[in-house]
């Protein structure tokens, strides 16, 4: 009987520690959660977190008289220095923004975004920097195994990798006039800022028209339309903007097959300097009336770091300006 009390009684402790123990566990998760994520984590279609502020909007009294607006820099460390260099860029007169597709394909990804991060640029995520994420954060498609092409993951820092996480879908300056928008590969005409999905964002080049709506195509077909095309015809087809009246321009990459585009109302600056080719920006001027001009600079690429799939030729841009 006394052996039957004590079994008792032993497992009546072991109960108690138990639930002690889950309650320092929960309670030391719950202390984890509210120090370090004070704020819901947001997930993206591929996994990765979305940044806080997913459409960043800036004001004039955020940002410089002059923008720099750089194209797909997908690693080329080199080219961005002296693309900055070409620009006379100081952090203290001029704001540097990417269009995103910082890393691969290049030789120096991890160095692209410490160079960024340190100098103050700003920069949209690209389909490439969402991919680095997957790798770095060990998720999405690189959840079990991660290709040897992102082991420079391993070189970012805490700081680099937050920065990179934090970058925004969009940036805007609604306040210009016209008002700019910067976005990695494109928007769907016609379609509210906030309901823009977020492969569209980062992955679609042309459009397909269905049942009097845009659809994003990723791949082009006999039926597709580059997208800054049917943007640029104005009217409902730009209408994406809430504030404002006067359509905005946008500035965007992703596509180095279809090299500089210029259209009326966006601007492509992926020329495809990861393929030998140039890095290309828009020095965007802006003036007491917030009017702006934007004048296109370029610098050549140093080698061929990936050669393109297809052997595509990317149409050249202005001459690079003497270094």
């Amino acid at each position: 009987q006394n052996r039957d009390r004590m079994a008792s009684d032993a497992k009546f402790i072991i109960l108690r520690v138990g639930a002690a123990a889950v309650g320092l566990v929960s309670a030391y998760l719950v202390y984890r959660i509210t120090r370090y994520s004070p704020k819901r984590v947001f997930l993206s279609s591929t996994g990765t977190p979305l940044p806080q502020h997913p459409h960043r909007s800036l004001r004039l009294n955020q940002i410089h008289k002059q923008l720099l607006i750089v194209g797909d820099i997908h690693g080329c460390l080199a080219e961005t220095k002296e693309l900055f260099r070409a620009a006379n860029f100081n952090p203290k007169t001029t704001t540097a923004i990417s269009v995103g597709d910082l890393v691969n394909k290049g030789p120096a990804s991890h160095g692209v975004v410490q160079y960024l991060r340190t100098t103050g640029a700003m920069a949209v995520r690209g389909n490439h920097d969402d991919a680095c994420l997957q790798a770095s954060l060990r998720i999405g498609r690189y959840e079990k195994t991660v290709p040897e092409k992102y082991q420079y993951v391993d070189h970012l820092t805490q700081k680099d990798k937050q920065w990179l996480s934090n970058i925004p879908l969009t940036i805007r300056i609604p306040q210009l006039k016209p008002p700019i928008l910067v976005v990695h590969a494109g928007v769907v005409p016609g379609v509210p800022l906030l309901d823009q999905q977020f492969e569209d964002m980062v992955m679609m080049r042309e459009l397909e028209q269905s049942n009097g709506r845009w659809n994003a195509v990723v791949q082009r077909s006999d039926d597709s339309i580059l997208w800054a095309k049917v943007f640029s015809k104005g009217g409902s087809d730009a209408a994406i903007i809430p504030e404002g009246k006067e359509s905005v321009h946008v500035f965007f990459g992703h596509d180095a097959k279809q090299g500089l585009q210029q259209e009326s109302l966006a601007t492509g600056l992926d020329t495809g300097c990861c393929y030998g080719k140039s890095l290309t920006g828009a020095l965007v001027t802006i003036n007491d009336d917030a009017t702006w001009t934007q004048r296109l600079i370029s610098v050549p690429a140093h080698e061929i770091y990936t050669a393109p799939r297809d052997n595509s030729v990317v149409p050249p841009v202005t001459a690079p300006p003497k270094l």
